[in-house]
């Protein structure tokens, strides 16, 4: 250690060395370019050819590259035959590869695969995945797509679980598949290798109670964000783009899996906040650090937010070939492939605000979209043929090709538009059962089953439709053909009737999708028009009709759907309470401090004049949590809001003085899953403590033996509290401690308390009471009221646990008939029970209640001719 200079006031030296087993960096157990055996001879081989126990002796071998023809990009080392006809190749060639591993221990494995054209990948017996084949195949069957020219001599990664691995001898078998007898050429190789390190796992959460915290109170986040991972080994806390180890997009319900690699120590886990909408807030920190050791298992990194998600959900027609699933962030436009479908003509799709049911036609048959995967289930056996008036005649009609849904979420009913075939036919529109798949028999009338969509200057070709959520108007987008301008059109959705909003020049836009807000989205298809690629991904005005690329939507081809109705079927509002260090009037947390048990109220409106007056009345309250100071209310309705913090009396003290901000502040909510954050509210003082430390909820003693007595309190709110102190007076006497009980120091939450007095029975006196005194760390205290016993015969009632979880247990020590009746604060019967009670010791218990919304219930207890009443929190 050597100093600045000779008079430097301080040195300061410290050293950390920790020790690693040394491990193989290279994992590749199956390289690239390895030796296999194959069939070339166009046999059917069944399936026991993918088996270990399988005799492939008599199989050609050679190295990979194994083909024939040219491959762009790579070389063909070991050719392999195709029957000797160019016009009649083989569909199917065989390929095996076994080797031994000593105890396989990987967290996964990325397979390299290079395929021309299709494949499915065996290990040890067992089907790992597939590649460009169709959703069923045998050695007959060609593949659904081609290598491409860039692409036909690359490998592309797959990542499957190491449990396909055995100890000992392990078998690999691949089959590759043409995609018609007279490809030119056929590529084949592949490695694996094993993945060690540190999963990171987490996800992003919709905050609910504002603690900052996961729990079961809070909803899923924003899908469709970057989550990127840093190896910060300098530990400077600066994380440049040549220290990311790797990065993923948070999937539709907002969770990710990345794997931070051996050798990483100091690790950074970034939530990449330019994803999220605007108006967010966040309850966490969006960088989280880790230290990596071989004691931590899995890195857990969550986020908390309060605001809109960021998410569309896509699907790409992909041609001739099985369809694909997207999601896209609306922000930024950044985009993930999620998975290949089960189906290859879906052109429309629809969702319903919450995003807890998607639908999709696949051609004539509707269904459902599982939203996590993307699959099709199909509901019913097609959407069928239906009557009307087309081209001034009654025509039937066979919706077989349906390119357009949207959902009514207003009315609930789904619209669908069927592409009728021949040019210069109009498309028509028509309502779907979501039960039965089937039409909606006469819904535009008796016998009229559909409606043709017409008007000037609309052209025959309906890409896709939806519904704006502001006003309920049904949208579309409108063209003919190639090489047309795209036309942005509404349609009255009772008679198809369609008037032209704007030409919005050469595009060929082929999906439309709102957000709850009333932000709209689209996608291009395949043809590349000036200022609008192909297969990009736009924000449109939803005025104008005029888009602007966000992103290319890498891989995905003709994306025909999008829908981004995401948002939660709930309004949330929020904001801080904090302590205004500066007396700015406006929260900074570097200089202010979060200030948690202050009561906010949420009150209705009436007038909608942003004043809180006597016609506006109380719909609901909560306390801001007690770390993050933030208060959080959720609310199914529309309309005009206020909120007001308890800043203007108890339990405020008296020289407690606000800041500039309002005491009330006022929302509006038109549409469903809006936002609307940074409602905050700041106070300062001059001197002495702003509130007092503990809020009462309620102080009780009861006997619960013939010896023993119980003091049990709760507080709905404690602010710098240190202890408690339990006194005890008999009879006329004076008060006189008897115990201590540690505080919950700073909380709000409800906080539950009990002190246990031995032998209180033996005490000579009729009457005991008691009373607890809080000690707050400054030295200032407060007591309880004041509560009594008295030495008798009497019905001794506990009821617990409380706050209540599922099942409510209530403890009557005598036995009698009795009635329990449980309600809300207003009176509404939750449950009741009756009966006798045979034994003294058993408890009453009352199960079921674990769907109770969360606040205070009344139970009443009616016992032998006396009724006992019991507040309870859930």
């Amino acid at each position: 250690m050597h100093q600045t200079n000779a008079s430097s006031s301080d040195l300061g030296f410290d050293l950390e060395v920790i020790g690693y087993e040394a491990t193989d960096s290279t994992n590749y157990f199956l390289a690239i370019e390895g030796e296999w055996n194959y069939l070339d001879d166009g046999s059917n081989q069944g399936t026991s050819w993918v088996d270990s126990g399988f005799n492939d002796a008599s199989w050609s071998s050679g190295d990979a590259v194994l083909g024939y023809g040219t491959l762009d990009g790579n070389t063909v080392t070991t050719t392999v035959g195709y029957g000797g006809v160019s016009s009649d190749k083989h569909p199917t060639t065989y390929f095996r590869k076994e080797i031994t591993l000593s105890n396989p221990d990987y967290l996964e494995l990325d397979v390299y695969l290079l395929a021309d054209d299709a494949a499915a990948v065996y290990i040890n017996g067992k089907f790992a995945f597939e590649t460009g084949l169709p959703s069923s195949w045998d050695f007959e069957s060609y593949a659904t797509v081609t290598a491409s020219a860039d692409d036909e001599g690359d490998y592309d990664l797959y990542t499957i679980p190491d449990t396909f691995l055995v100890n000992g001898v392990n078998t690999f078998a691949v089959e590759m598949h043409q995609v018609n007898a007279s490809s030119s050429d056929l590529g084949f190789d592949m490695a694996i290798e094993g993945i060690k390190g540190t999963p990171v796992v987490g996800q992003i959460f919709m905050d609910l109670d504002g603690n900052g915290l996961y729990t079961d109170y809070d909803e899923f986040g924003s899908g469709a964000v970057e989550i990127k991972i840093y190896n910060d080994a300098d530990s400077n806390g600066i994380y440049l783009n040549s220290e990311i180890i790797d990065s993923m997009l948070t999937d539709p319900y907002a969770n990710y899996s990345l794997l931070a690699p051996e050798g990483v120590r100091h690790l950074a886990v970034k939530l990449m906040t330019e994803d999220m909408d605007y108006r967010s807030e966040f309850t966490t920190d969006t960088i989280v650090t880790f230290t990596l050791t071989p004691a931590i298992d899995t890195a857990i990194a969550n986020f908390g937010q309060l605001g809109p998600r960021s998410m569309c959900l896509l699907i790409a027609d992909n041609q001739e070939a099985n369809d694909e699933y997207y999601i896209a962030n609306r922000m930024t436009g950044k985009n993930r492939y999620v998975s290949t479908l089960n189906v290859n003509e879906i052109e429309g799709m629809a969702i319903r605000i919450g995003m807890d049911s998607a639908w999709a036609c696949d051609a004539g048959q509707f269904g459902t979209i599982d939203v996590l995967t993307g699959q099709f289930t199909p509901i019913g056996s097609g959407v069928g043929t239906g009557d009307g008036t087309y081209a001034g005649s009654s025509s039937s009609i066979a919706f077989t090709d349906i390119d357009g849904m949207a959902y009514d979420g207003i009315n609930e009913i789904m619209y669908a538009t069927h592409k009728t075939a021949g040019a210069g036919n109009n498309d028509v529109l028509l309502a779907i059962n979501r039960n039965t798949g089937g039409y909606i028999p006469d819904f535009f009338g008796a016998g009229v089953d559909y409606v043709e969509i017409t008007g000037t200057n609309i052209k025959e070709d309906i890409d896709d439709i939806a519904f704006n959520p502001y006003t309920n108007q049904l949208l579309a987008i409108n063209m003919q053909g190639t090489g047309d301008s795209t036309r942005y059109i509404s349609i009255d959705p009772a008679t198809g009737t369609s008037t032209v909003i704007s030409i919005t020049g050469v595009g060929d836009f082929e999906s439309l999708g709102y957000y709850n807000t009333g932000e709209l989205y689209g996608t291009t298809g395949v043809e590349p028009k000036a200022g609008y690629p192909a297969n990009s991904f736009y924000k449109i005005n939803r005025n104008t009709g005029v888009g602007t690329m966000l992103d290319n939507l890498t891989g995905a081809v003709d994306v025909e759907a999008c829908d981004c109705l995401t948002g939660p079927t709930s309004n949330l509002l929020s904001g801080t309470v904090f302590y205004d260090n500066d007396s700015s009037g406006t929260y900074d947390e570097n200089i202010d401090s979060a200030y948690g048990g202050i009561k906010v109220y949420l009150y209705r409106d009436v007038d909608g004049n942003g004043v809180l007056d006597s016609i506006d009345y109380i719909i609901d309250s909560t306390y801001s949590e007690s770390t993050t100071g933030y208060y959080v209310f959720k609310t199914d309705s529309l309309g005009d809001f206020l909120t007001q913090p308890v800043i203007d009396g108890t339990p405020l003290a008296g020289n407690n003085t606000t800041t500039g901000d309002s005491l009330t502040a006022d929302i509006v909510f038109t549409l469903h899953g809006d936002f609307d954050g940074q409602n905050d509210f700041g106070f300062h003082i001059s001197s002495g403590q702003p509130y007092l430390p503990v809020d009462w909820l309620h102080v009780d003693a009861a006997w619960i033996d013939t010896k023993n007595s119980v003091v049990t309190w709760s507080t709905a709110s404690e602010i710098n509290s240190s202890h408690y102190v339990v006194e005890r007076k008999v009879g006329t006497g004076s008060f006189y401690t008897i115990g201590e009980v540690d505080a919950a120091g700073q909380s709000s939450e409800l906080s539950n308390y009990s002190f246990l007095d031995i032998n209180a029975n033996e005490l000579e006196s009729q009457y005991l009471h008691y009373r607890v005194k809080q000690v707050d760390y400054n030295g200032t205290s407060s007591y309880s009221d004041i509560v009594s016993l008295e030495k008798k015969e009497q019905v001794h009632i506990a009821v617990y646990p409380n706050p209540v979880g599922a099942t409510l247990n209530i403890n009557l020590d005598a036995k009698g008939e009795y009635h329990i009746l449980i309600t809300d604060m207003v009176g509404t019967e939750v449950t009741s029970l009756s009966g006798y009670k045979q034994t003294k010791f058993s408890p009453i218990r009352i199960e079921g209640l674990n769907q109770l919304r969360r606040g205070l219930y009344l139970v009443r207890i009616s016992y032998n001719g006396e009724e006992t009443i019991v507040k309870i929190l859930k």
